[in-house]
């Protein structure tokens, strides 16, 4: 295992030092790479890279870089560990598949590689039943979402004649009726992959995974893709469809947050946290800010990656994720627990940290579509208040109880003594808390306009009244929230709420599944109980006319041509023997008197010619009697 292992490692480092060589030569050339890969006359696939896309796959390729080195560490012990590194390996290629992608197409491919990238990571542990039950059902939810993208690329290829990214951009303006349609199915695809309201249940299921999976998945693959899918397809989406982005998110954001604030089992927590800030990105893309959107996207991965390293180091030498069973271990995981403070101060909004600069970009963006639109903007600003303030509480709420307090009267916790990690293991963390910082992203460190990668999406401009509102709501939001979490007013026996909000999957099925299962059962029955036994009769009938045609054949064609056969033998016989003894012995007769005569005809008394006459005239009937009988 260890082999490959370093192997893979070595070779994620190497595209970790390309990624960071095409993104300079990108963000230095100012221009993006396009180019066009042509298979048939009809079918040719597209490859769009810009700043963007080359910032993305950077992040993307750190983010992997330190998961592998957690991953030696997490899985050295563990049987046939190197599947998981190669698992890891072909989910980062998918990503930079994704990346490079320009058109429907391409994007679709990689989209379906990633799909089959979760069911084998989250299926690694394969002989646990629940592994591979919830691999399962993270790969049911996101296949239905598929269907969204395939009505994308299907009607988009039939209104346009292409798929290429750039394309569509100058053609869609022609026929803006059918955009609807085609960015609904783009958005219905991202909703299942990004784990909104509606297909929530997947991603807390996926928790069976190990935890470099989960970090991966969380941080910078999987979810992602869903709102990078609309990032690239931004220009498809009318405004209906942005209401239902603002709709969808906020939605999302306050049920994510609700089940990570009501949540006991650390990596659950985090996962109702990750559909929590999805949601707060589906806000900024229905706000009209896929800048904002982006930025998020970008700080969400190092700081959500940090949060599950962090965890998992400390569950695997505490032996549990129940968060009731642990406190007090900031003694044993010193640097453990700094890191952690910065990956969670990060997402509560602390300024000079990164999560802070992107989420009081969005709040502004929501701040000002209020005042510009009013009506349901109002509601989508309290919605990205609310799950603000919630994301204070439920991260402050893990913090004191994993490393705050007393320490937990559990025989691994009371024997734990303080944790050196190694060097490669303290390496990939402090890669992912620098990313988590805001100098990082925008200089001066306090103002996310500092940023470079505001103009790389077109947005709604902003008042700097605005940004000054938003700043003091989000320091506000933290103060309340540090108090709350001081005063412990947060819940430590109301595991049942989380209970409640996991039984949406039983909803889910009982709106969605259910229905599906009810009407292909129907559609069974129909088929087993009518038409099964229509081509059951249909066949039976063939089968007797077979029967009796061959009957027929047996009884009258086979019969007949045996008595011609027996007929023509019984004649060949008959003739036979007519010519053996008949005809030759006719001509056996006629040799026989010929042979007799000639001492006759050659005598020299008999030289009359008379006889001569005579003789001819014997032979010729002989002859005419023996042509006769030989020609019958």
């Amino acid at each position: 295992m260890r082999g490959i292992a370093e192997a893979i490692i070595a070779l994620t480092s190497l595209l970790l030092g390309i990624s960071l060589w095409f993104m300079l030569e990108v963000w230095t050339a100012d221009a993006a790479w396009i180019s066009v890969y042509a298979f048939l006359p009809s079918l040719s696939l597209h490859s769009y890279f810009d700043k963007a896309s080359a910032t993305m796959l950077f992040v993307v390729s750190l983010v992997s870089f330190s998961v592998m080195l957690y991953t030696y560490w997490y899985a050295s012990q563990r049987a046939k560990a190197y599947r998981i590194f190669i698992y890891l390996l072909l989910f980062l290629g998918a990503m930079w598949a994704l990346l490079w992608a320009g058109d429907l197409l391409s994007l679709f491919f990689a989209w379906e590689w990633l799909g089959i990238c979760s069911f084998l990571l989250v299926a690694f542990e394969r002989h646990k039943s629940q592994s591979v039950a919830m691999a399962l059902r993270v790969f049911l939810y996101n296949r239905i979402g598929d269907m969204g993208f395939l009505l994308a690329i299907l009607m988009a290829y039939a209104e346009f004649g292409t798929l290429h990214l750039e394309t569509l951009r100058t053609l869609t303006l022609a026929q803006p009726w059918s955009l609807f349609w085609i960015g609904g199915g783009l958005v219905f695809a991202a909703s299942a992959k990004s784990a909104q309201v509606l297909f929530a249940p997947w991603l807390p299921s996926a928790m069976v995974a190990p935890t470099p999976v989960s970090a991966l998945l969380h941080a910078a693959t999987m979810v992602t893709a869903g709102v990078y899918v609309l990032l690239r397809c931004y220009f498809l989406l009318t405004p209906d469809l942005l209401f239902v982005l603002s709709l969808l998110g906020g939605i999302t954001a306050i049920w994510g947050a609700l089940y990570a604030f009501f949540q006991f089992h650390a990596k659950k927590l985090l996962a109702g946290s990750t559909v929590s800030q999805l949601g707060f990105m589906f806000l900024a893309l229905g706000a009209g800010a896929p800048s904002a959107a982006y930025f998020h996207l970008l700080t969400h991965a190092f700081f959500k990656a940090l949060l599950f390293l962090c965890i998992g180091v400390i569950a695997k030498k505490a032996g549990t994720y129940d968060m009731r069973k642990m406190g007090g271990l900031r003694k044993a995981f010193p640097l453990v627990f700094i890191l952690y403070s910065i990956a969670a101060a990060s997402m509560a909004g602390l300024p000079l940290l990164s999560g802070s600069l992107s989420k009081e970009l969005i709040l502004a963006h929501l701040h000002t579509q209020a005042f510009v639109q009013g009506g349901w903007s109002w509601i989508f600003l309290g919605f990205g208040i609310i799950s603000a303030l919630l994301t204070v509480l439920y991260i402050g709420r893990q913090l004191s109880m994993v490393f705050l307090g007393e320490v937990a009267h559990t025989a691994p916790l009371l024997s734990l003594k303080k944790y050196n990690m190694p060097f490669y293991l303290t390496l990939s963390l402090l890669l992912l808390a620098i990313g988590s910082t805001a100098f990082v992203f925008s200089y001066p460190p306090l103002s996310p306009l500092g940023s470079p990668l505001l103009p790389l999406f077109s947005a709604r401009a902003l008042s700097n009244s605005s940004l000054e509102i938003s700043l003091l709501v989000a320091l506000g939001l933290l103060a309340i929230g540090s108090f709350l979490i001081f005063k412990d007013y947060y819940p430590r026996r109301s595991y049942r709420l989380a209970y409640l909000l996991e039984a949406q999957h039983s909803l889910y099925v009982w709106l969605f599944v259910r229905p599906v299962l009810i009407v292909s059962g129907s559609l069974s029955t129909f088929d087993s109980d009518y038409l099964d036994r229509g081509i059951d009769a249909v066949a039976l009938f063939h089968l007797r006319i077979a029967k009796w045609v061959r009957k027929v054949e047996e009884r009258i064609f086979y019969r007949g041509i045996r008595i011609l056969g027996e007929s023509a033998v019984v004649l060949g016989f008959i003739l036979a023997w007519i010519d053996r003894y008949i005809i030759d012995g006719i001509i056996h007769s006629g040799l026989w008197i010929v042979r007799q005569c000639s001492p006759l005809i050659h005598s020299d008394k008999n030289t009359h010619i008379q006889y001569y006459l005579a003789l001819s005239l014997l032979l010729a009937i002989l002859g005419l009697i023996a042509i006769v009988f030989g020609v019958g």
